[in-house]
């Protein structure tokens, strides 16, 4: 037995190890491709040369100046942008005075990249502020949610109880890099607060995760469908995946596909087949409470509404206005369900990198590459300001209960 525990001990390890170095390679892969100076792009008989530099002004605008790099040489640059600069006399500095030529076209002229770091720095910081909040409604609105989900099946847990684990959750989830998920941690915690109802209790954060992904993946799959030109075959997957859910949902809680598929004659001959037996008959207990169901459905809505709203707020500060709302809540659901999968601590490298693909296809011709930074930095931002709510939930450690709950829970999971 003390064997086989060092064994999974041994093999946890491995695990945190091999996650830990995936999201750290993402992030450099990541780094590597991200365009972190600005970037003058000088197109001439349809060839299109960029050229690095600094651009003067803001990046959104549809003029603007261009220092470029000193260190460039002056006689490798374009000659359309040499004629412009050998206009300005020699004594002057390599600046440019730029128009942005029409970006679905072919003609020649100037178009520029922003480097991410001016991205950042262009943005406005009280929509950080704004995004916040948003954020911090959203998760009340899925504490809420979670409460009553308990509440279904008899677990009289107080709201200030379920707003307490919850943060705790998120700080397990995106502060500590480890094995362990926040998820997991708050289920044996309510697990332990909760002895007389533990499967009850179990089972209430296994449903109100499900039914956040079933809803954030039908959300998707009806703003993907409402823009079929602008998802492409992304639309597709994300319609097979929700179909999926809908069939799984049904053949695992109908009665009539359960006695077709003799779910009730082979589940206990599974290992660890009364405890999956107890947890089968939690799960099928919230059937009782249909308007429960609803209610938690709805709320499910009202949270990705929200995180959406705090996602289109950054989209626009960050650069990116011609976005719209259901563009970007259909981004960010695909972003965020792939980067919730234990690859990487956090999720960070792998979110980046999502967020960077699908808003890249978002933006117009011509301007994806801009839009597709623009992503990268929607998802650091997002990323550091739930790592913010994470340090709220990292607060309620300070307290010696807690944190011996909370040290046996995750040793426990």
């Amino acid at each position: 037995m003390v064997a086989g525990t060092q064994v999974n001990k041994t093999r946890a390890r491995w695990y945190m190890l091999l996650r830990l170095a995936l999201g750290l390679g993402l992030l450099v892969l990541v780094g590597w491709n991200v365009p972190w100076r600005d970037r003058l792009l000088v197109t001439e008989q349809g060839i299109t040369v960029p050229v690095a530099g600094e651009i003067q002004g803001s990046w959104q605008a549809t003029s603007i100046g261009f220092t470029v790099d000193p260190a460039v040489e002056r006689t490798t640059l374009p000659a359309r942008l040499q004629s412009d600069l050998a206009a300005l006399g020699n004594g002057q500095a390599l600046t440019v005075q730029c128009t942005r030529r029409a970006a679905d076209t072919s003609a020649d002229g100037y178009e520029w990249r922003p480097g991410i770091v001016r991205v950042f720095a262009e943005a406005e910081g009280r929509t950080f502020v704004l995004a916040f909040g948003l954020l911090l409604l959203a998760i009340f609105i899925g504490v809420v949610r979670w409460w009553r989900l308990l509440a279904a099946v008899g677990v009289r847990a107080p709201l200030w109880d379920c707003t307490r684990l919850t943060f705790l959750g998120v700080f397990f989830n995106l502060v500590v890099p480890g094995l362990t998920g926040g998820d997991v941690v708050k289920a044996v915690l309510v697990v332990r607060e909760n002895p007389t109802k533990r499967a009850d209790a179990f089972v209430s954060v296994v449903v109100d995760r499900a039914l956040g992904l079933f809803v954030i993946v039908g959300l998707t799959a009806v703003a993907v469908s409402l823009a079929p030109e602008t998802f492409g075959d992304l639309r597709t997957w994300v319609v097979g995946v929700f179909l999926t859910l809908c069939v799984a949902a049904w053949a695992a809680l109908a009665s009539w596909p359960r006695k077709l598929l003799r779910v009730d004659a082979w589940l206990p001959r599974l290992p660890q087949g009364d405890k999956l037996q107890s947890l089968d008959r939690a799960v099928r207990e919230y059937l009782k409470h249909p308007t429960t169901l609803v209610l938690a459905v709805l709320l499910s809505i009202a949270n990705h509404v929200v995180i959406a709203l705090a996602l289109w707020a950054l989209t626009i500060t960050l650069g990116a206005a011609t976005l719209q709302y259901m563009e970007v809540l259909a981004a960010g659901a695909i972003a965020n369900v792939v980067s919730s999968v234990p690859l990487a601590p956090g999720g960070w490298g792998v979110g980046e990198a999502v967020y960077g693909f699908v808003y890249q296809k978002l933006g117009a011709p011509g301007t994806e590459a801009s839009v597709g930074t623009v992503g990268i930095a929607v998802s650091v931002s997002f990323r550091l300001l739930m790592t913010a709510m994470g340090l709220i939930g990292g607060l309620f450690l300070l307290t010696r209960s807690t944190r011996a709950a909370t040290a046996a829970a995750r040793n426990a999971a």
